[in-house]
């Protein structure tokens, strides 16, 4: 093998990915890369660029393919295990910005897109191509990666995903009340 090792960690939104991969890559001493992270701060500049959100129009796709290619998206370990990604958005430091709830309730809908995808695949191709990564986010395993050296699926109920996802909003000082019955709705 001439490049580290990848290791990819694919999963459900709160399934532990993160928690799992910070560890990981810490105790291994390589590189973690939230691929999740990138679609946050590609949402962010589409949202800051005021694009419209009509994406069966030609225009808005251009408009968002145009953006994809004037975007620079820098990814920076975290200090430690408890901190996230250091996320860069055109030289301006955005990690706590791209997890407000405004990026969060649009980042599905911008990761869906084709070019997006490419463009983003083609970044985490690029970080992983001398290896000493971990790397997680959906699909990492079966698209970004398929021939990693080691990949895992990390899963939990549906239960304890939102009981996950309560604890993380409450934590960063989010203080609406979320029922964990309406979330597994």
């Amino acid at each position: 093998m001439t490049r580290k090792p990848i290791i990819a960690i694919d999963g459900p939104a709160g399934a532990g990915k993160s928690t799992v991969a910070r560890l990981v890559a810490e105790r291994l001493g390589l590189l973690y890369l939230d691929t999740g992270a990138m679609y946050r701060a590609i949402t962010l500049a589409i949202l800051r660029a005021e694009i419209g959100w009509d994406f069966n129009s030609k225009d808005c796709l251009a408009e968002i393919s145009d953006l994809l290619d004037q975007t620079l998206i820098s990814l920076l370990p975290p200090n430690s295990t408890d901190q996230p990604v250091q996320v860069w958005l055109n030289g301006a430091n955005v990690t706590e910005e791209i997890r407000q709830s405004l990026v969060t309730s649009k980042v599905s809908a911008i990761a869906a897109l084709p070019q997006v995808r490419q463009v983003l695949s083609k970044q985490q191709r690029d970080y992983g191509q001398v290896g000493g990564v971990v790397m997680e986010g959906r699909d990492i395993g079966t698209e970004i990666f398929p021939d990693a050296e080691l990949k895992i699926y990390l899963t939990a109920s549906v239960k304890e995903r939102a009981e996950r996802r309560q604890r993380e909003l409450c934590a960063k000082g989010n203080q609406k009340e979320i029922e964990i019955e309406t979330i597994m709705q």
